[in-house]
């Protein structure tokens, strides 16, 4: 049996460099080797990537990612018997590995999917036969279309008694993309991650196009690859996950990205194994960083200008409880910006890696487009709820957006005393449900509540032409103050709002009054206003 795992991958950059060219054909120096494909299986969520590659390792992996769906993107090696097809007497096969990455099909990582898909070699999309194709997997289609990559068209679920292949076939057909049974180049296999069937041509058909792609690397090599994953661990620092593709990386050699370095302090393959060095194609996560690389960023063994040139980082200051002024009792994230100007809404963003807080940051932008909130990011940042991570809600009254961090006990117990906010998920798309359901809280006026109750027993005078009037009631219950407003109701079911202009008791003006009281009041309604009536007077 096969001993596979997974490395969850994933960090964000919106200022990420470009990534890598992948790695050449026809490599002309005399160490070169052939090298297993990197493979990125992309797809629309739900349709069936995670399974297949589930059943490909002989792991429950789906089971366990959080709503068994991908959340990450996964890189690990399979080993593959292939068949021999020098000769077909054979029983010698070879095994041979392949590289997999696992994008997630939601569609607030579609940053990922394209830097996944300009990493590969070659490219598996996914299409539940029984759905056809949906928005996900056009933009996949697009993204591979547009890296010029080769790639093979898996229909998955065929065993469900839906299933209809050529009607998928017609759809993709209806985008110019003709598979091979329809007379034209592009491979299209039938599959069941379910039951297996179908997998193994499904590899046979991955391990023949790299043969025909030429893939070529060399050991002796200077060693480059790419980052695809950072977070930030609490007992190990800065840790990034990287495909090698070229040469070889080993403990405490050095390598640089445009903006960080490590000198190599543990290297990990994709089994989670402590290993001294690793060669191409291979998943790595790497320790011994002074700072979280940028995913996209390639890495090498010479230092870029701009890491030569850097300077020294700062030491981070811990922020003093003492310092810190609570903007509110609750911190809720609203500001009313002064004179009715434009409303704000603060927010303090965590995610367990970046590439996780690059889609968060995308979902809150993209859920403030249809309102009238403008969203104020504080801070955002990759790895465990902290207390500094806190301060600065509470500082700036934001609510804690956060997306799979972990916070100890201490950080809970302070949010808790503190009142700060925290809306948290380890799925996406129920995330993005809160966010939302947040927002529409948010915007709906504040309720208000009946603050005191009073029955009219005299009408002074009639209303004046600007709906003033002096009538007199007993208060019997709360309180009344100037300036507030009040509702009644006739027995018609009409209601009628109106607002206290003043208050006296006698000939004694007053602010307020506070029940048991009988008092007199100038009011403005348009309401007719009887004996009998009852005012309810409301307050936010």
């Amino acid at each position: 049996m096969l001993k596979q795992s997974l490395i969850f991958i994933i960090m964000a950059g919106n200022n990420a460099k470009k990534l890598a060219p992948r790695p050449a054909k026809n490599e002309t120096r005399s160490t070169s080797v052939e090298r297993p494909p990197v493979v990125v299986i992309m797809g629309h969520v739900d349709h069936g990537k995670t399974s297949l590659l589930d059943y490909i390792r002989k792991a429950r992996v789906a089971a366990r990612e959080a709503g068994g769906i991908t959340q990450h993107v996964g890189a690990y090696v399979v080993r593959h018997q292939s068949s021999d097809a020098g000769n077909q007497m054979s029983d010698v096969r070879e095994m041979k590995e392949i590289t997999f990455i696992d994008t997630p099909g939601h569609e607030a990582f579609s940053k990922i999917r394209e830097r996944g898909a300009k990493l590969a070699d070659i490219a598996v999309l996914v299409i539940a036969a029984e759905e056809g194709l949906k928005p996900q997997t056009r933009e996949a289609l697009k993204l591979i279309q547009d890296s010029k990559m080769p790639f093979v068209i898996a229909l998955n679920k065929i065993d469900l008694p839906n299933a209809n292949q050529d009607r998928v076939k017609q759809q993709l057909a209806e985008l110019e993309v003709y598979v091979e049974d329809w007379g034209g180049k592009i491979p299209c296999l039938g599959i069941s991650a379910k039951t297996g069937q179908g997998i193994n041509e499904l590899l046979e058909m991955i391990l023949l196009m790299a043969e025909m792609e030429e893939l070529k690397a060399s050991p002796e090599a200077e060693p480059k690859g790419v980052i695809i994953e950072s977070s930030l661990e609490p007992q190990e620092g800065v840790t990034a996950t990287a495909i090698i593709l070229d040469g070889k990386i080993s403990l405490g050699q050095t390598i640089y990205t445009e903006t960080a370095e490590a000198k190599i302090k543990s290297l990990e393959n994709f089994l989670g194994e402590r290993v001294k060095s690793l060669s191409f194609s291979s998943p790595a996560v790497i320790t011994g960083w002074d700072k979280q690389p940028l995913v996209g960023e390639t890495f090498s063994t010479q230092p870029s200008d701009s890491v030569q040139n850097k300077p020294e980082a700062p030491v981070p200051q811990e922020i003093s409880a003492d310092a810190i002024t609570p903007a509110s009792t609750e911190n809720s994230g609203m500001v009313n910006s002064p004179a009715g100007g434009e409303k704000t809404f603060s927010l303090v963003l965590k995610a367990d890696v970046a590439g996780s807080l690059e889609a968060l940051e995308a979902i809150v932008n993209q859920l403030f487009v249809e309102t009238e909130i403008k969203p104020i990011i504080q801070e955002k940042s990759a790895g465990p709820i902290n207390l500094a991570n806190l301060k600065i809600a509470e500082s700036t009254g934001s609510v804690v957006i956060s997306f799979r961090s972990k916070m100890n006990l201490d950080v809970k117990n302070y949010a808790k005393d503190r009142k700060i906010k925290i809306f948290e998920s380890g799925i996406i798309y129920e995330l993005q449900e809160k966010l939302k359901k947040l927002l529409v809280e948010t915007q709906k006026p504040d309720e208000e509540k009946i603050s005191g109750q009073l029955e009219i027993l005299e009408i002074f005078s009639e209303k004046d032409k600007k709906n003033h009037q002096v009538v007199g009631g007993r208060l019997f219950e709360g309180r009344v103050k100037k300036n507030q407003r009040f509702s009644f109701k006739k027995t018609d079911g009409q209601v009628f709002d109106g607002k206290v202009l003043s208050i006296k008791k006698g000939k004694q003006a007053m602010e307020s009054a506070e029940a048991v009281n009988e008092i007199g009041l100038q009011i403005e309604t348009s309401g007719a206003v009887e004996k009998g009536d009852n005012f309810e007077f409301r307050e936010k």
